[in-house]
């Protein structure tokens, strides 16, 4: 796993120096440098395009090595840098659809974010005397606050699955 990360690492950081050059050229398109008296338009334009290439490679296997080791949201951010300096149609629309595919997988996590403020919520219902004017199934105050506590403790813990989940 920690290979992969590093590998991941390599990847990114590389396509991150052909994406940085390629935005560089770039900005010299406005005013291009002239070669030996003219300027060779051509081979200008054949840089530009394989610099894209290279980096749109490069952030894709770097999205792959996240992926495999379960960072989706490093993967995700990884294939649309990918997108964006892919040069072909069929590169982007391909890249697209993987984008959405790893969202759709990432959206059912937030299950624990859910249960978690559902029960933080109960227990402050149950903990406080005044909204439930101690009528809650002839419970006495011990017995609902010995609930509030018991639900707090449960939102707690789904918080910390929320969190540990988020980390990956």
């Amino acid at each position: 796993m920690a290979k992969a990360k590093e590998e991941a690492m390599k990847y990114e950081s590389s396509a991150n120096e052909y994406a940085r050059r390629a935005r560089g050229l770039e900005g010299l398109r406005r005013k291009p440098k002239p070669y030996h008296g003219r300027v060779d338009y051509q081979n200008y334009h054949e840089r530009i395009e394989e610099l894209h290439r290279k980096a749109s490679i490069l952030y894709e296997r770097a999205a792959q090595k996240w992926e495999e080791i379960g960072r989706t949201k490093q993967a995700i951010a990884d294939y649309r840098n990918s997108e964006e300096y892919a040069w072909r149609p069929g590169d982007k629309d391909r890249l697209s659809q993987i984008i959405e595919e790893l969202s759709q997988r990432r959206r059912p996590r937030s299950l624990f974010s859910v249960l978690s403020i559902v029960f933080l919520i109960a227990s402050l219902f149950f903990v406080s005397f005044s909204l439930t004017g101690n009528a809650i199934a002839n419970l006495g105050s011990d017995n609902l606050t010995l609930a509030g506590t018991g639900l707090f403790v449960l939102g707690l813990v789904f918080a910390f699955f929320y969190v540990q989940e988020k980390k990956r």
